[in-house]
C-alpha cells in the first residue's frame, strides 16, 4: 500500500482519523514528539523526510508543512485534508491552546486548505477532504482508501481534550510556520 498522510492542522480530527486508519488494519503514526526531530535530522541528512517511520499512515504534524515534499518522495500516495468549520475550529482551538496566536492560525487554517486544493486541481483523486468534524464518517474514507466500510461506530479522539505536554505548538510555537515546498 502506498503511503497516506493526514495533512489536516491541528484540531481537525487527525487524532479521530489516526485510529480509523488503525481499525481499518493500515498502521498508522499520530506523534509529533517523534515525526518532528526525525523529519528535521532527515532533512539535514537529505533523505526522505519520513525514512525510518515503518508505517503507512501518517497523521500529525509536520506533515502537513511538506505536502508537496512527501508527494513527490512517496508518489502514488494518498492525502487526507481533515477540516473543521471555522466556528467550531475557533472554539477547539480557544479551548484547546487559549488564545495562543489564535489569529494568525485561522488565516493559516484558511490559507493551508487552499494552498492543498490548488495543489491536487488536477489528480482529486489522490485528495480527501474530509469534514470528519462535522459528521462525515466510514464512507467518505473508506471509499477513498477503497476499503470494506467497518460495522462499528467511526471512532472520535481527542474531544474536548486538553493538549498533551509535548504538544508540537506549545513545543515548537511553530505549528502555524507553514512551509512553501
Amino acid at each position: 500500500m502506498s503511503k497516506i498522510f493526514g495533512i489536516g492542522l491541528p484540531k481537525t480530527g487527525t487524532s479521530s482519523l489516526n485510529q480509523a486508519l488503525i481499525e481499518l488494519g493500515v498502521s498508522s503514526q499520530h506523534d509529533s514528539s517523534i515525526l518532528e526531530p526525525l523529519v528535521r535530522a532527515n532533512q539535514r541528512a537529505g533523505r526522505r523526510l519520513l525514512e525510518g517511520i515503518e508505517e503507512t499512515a501518517i497523521c500529525d504534524m509536520p506533515v502537513a508543512c511538506y505536502l508537496e515534499t512527501l508527494d513527490k518522495q512517496y508518489p502514488g500516495s494518498k492525502f487526507i485534508l481533515t477540516i473543521r468549520e471555522g466556528g467550531e475550529w475557533d472554539k477547539s482551538w480557544l479551548r484547546t491552546y487559549g488564545p495562543y496566536r489564535f489569529q494568525r492560525s485561522i488565516e493559516t487554517q484558511q490559507e493551508h486548505i487552499g494552498r492543498a486544493v490548488l495543489y491536487f486541481k488536477d489528480r482529486p483523486g489522490d485528495l480527501l477532504i474530509y469534514d470528519l468534524c462535522g459528521g462525515a464518517g466510514w464512507e467518505p474514507l473508506c471509499d477513498f482508501l477503497r476499503v470494506p466500510i467497518p460495522d462499528k461506530p467511526f471512532p472520535r479522539e481527542n474531544v474536548n481534550q486538553p493538549p498533551a505536554e509535548k504538544n508540537f505548538a506549545k513545543r515548537t510555537g511553530h505549528v502555524f510556520k507553514i512551509r512553501r515546498d
